[in-house]
């Protein structure tokens, strides 16, 4: 498959909505970089179409920004074919270990790190997730407070399976990971070997797989974990409910701030209690408990 590169310059509060219109254009995920109030917004689009008309969906996106406000003018783009093979490492440039919270540090694959925090050797390939993103950075850090060894944890959604991999490697037992793109559920696994860690992961959804993700955690998760669109969150919520241990823990985000009162509002009438939040960079993350607070 070709691939193309594209590269937009743009306000800070630009930058994620534009992340998420390169995602619905076809991107597995999109990188941030820059200083003060830019952001350079980066994101591979597969090339199913000519050039010229997935320049036309991007402007569009733009226009769209524009028309909300975030931007004064329509930004340049650039935009540079590149194989699959070339996109595989394209994206290495940006990607520096990370640390979170007390005792994570996300680390390249092809890094050797000699520190004492508990390493997470992420190479996210075509599924994005490095942990630089606050929705993954915050779900991180939740996972290094609340993971308990030996409680079960399962990731809706997992993307390149970071996190599947951080609550394995926290003491997690059993760790689920299931996400509905093949692409996704590839790259996880890979990831889950490169860690030597034990976390089964499922192509699917959460009601698809119920029953199979039931079974392998009988007595209940400790946590479910979902860094997923909000609507999903929504949809999932009862499902996750009946999953859950009956102290256990829902962690959501992939939440943009203007989303949550929905959120909290759907997820709480499924009969989950709003525990705690955090927020940044326009992101929020939510903690649900069932039951008692532990």
């Amino acid at each position: 498959m070709r691939w193309t590169q594209v590269e937009v310059k743009v306000p800070r509060a630009a930058a994620d909505p534009l992340g998420l219109i390169l995602m619905d254009l076809g991107a597995h995920g999109y990188q941030l970089s820059g200083q003060g109030d830019e952001e350079t917004v980066t994101a591979y689009l597969p090339l199913t179409e000519t050039a010229e008309e997935l320049e036309r969906r991007v402007r569009e996106g733009l226009g769209r920004l524009r028309a909300a406000g975030l931007l004064d003018s329509v930004p340049s783009l650039t935009l540079t074919p590149v194989s699959e093979e070339d996109w595989a490492t394209a994206w290495r440039r940006y990607y520096r270990p990370i640390e979170v919270g007390r005792r994570l540090v996300v680390v390249p694959a092809w890094e050797d790190y000699r520190g004492e925090r508990t390493a997470v050797a992420m190479d996210p390939g075509m599924a994005f997730g490095t942990g630089d993103h606050p929705t993954t950075r915050m779900c991180l850090e939740g996972l290094d407070r609340e993971v308990r060894p030996g409680a079960g944890v399962l990731d809706v959604g997992c993307g390149s399976g970071i996190l599947a991999v951080a609550a394995a490697k926290l003491g997690a037992r059993p760790v689920v990971a299931l996400d509905i793109d093949p692409v996704a559920v590839r790259v996880a696994e890979e990831n889950v070997r490169r860690n030597q860690v034990s976390v089964r992961v499922l192509h699917g959804g959460l009601e698809e797989r119920e029953e199979e993700v039931v079974a392998l955690c009988p007595s209940g998760y400790g946590i479910v974990v979902a860094n997923i669109i909000p609507e999903v969150i929504c949809a999932i919520a009862p499902a996750v409910h009946r999953v859950l241990a009956g102290r256990g823990l829902f962690i959501a985000s992939g939440i943009i701030d203007s989303k949550v009162p929905a959120v909290l509002r759907h997820v709480k009438a499924v009969g989950f209690r709003h525990r705690e939040e955090t927020r940044s960079g326009g992101w929020a993350c939510l903690v649900f408990g069932k039951g008692e607070l532990r």
